[in-house]
C-alpha cells in the first residue's frame, strides 16, 4: 500500500503539520492532522527512499525516520 499510518500522541493537540523531509532537511509533502489519533498519509507520487517524518503542533514536535518502498 501507498499509505503510511501515523499515530498522533495525545500531547500534541491542535492542529498539527505534518511534514515528510528528505535526507537533506527539504520538504517533500506536506499534510495537516486535526488532534490525537491516527493520521493516513499517502506517499503514492513519494520517490523510493529514507526520509524523516516531522510533526508539530503548538504543544511540540516529534521526529521519527520513514522508508519508502514500492
Amino acid at each position: 500500500s501507498d499509505l503510511v499510518t501515523l499515530s498522533v500522541p495525545k500531547p500534541l493537540v491542535g492542529p498539527n503539520e505534518i511534514v515528510l523531509l528528505d535526507m537533506l532537511g527539504r520538504p517533500v509533502r506536506r499534510w495537516s492532522a486535526t488532534g490525537p489519533g491516527l493520521a493516513e498519509l499517502s506517499v503514492a507520487d513519494v520517490p523510493a527512499g529514507m526520509y524523516v517524518v516531522r510533526l508539530t503542533a503548538p504543544s511540540g514536535s516529534f521526529c521519527a525516520g520513514l522508508q519508502v518502498v514500492h
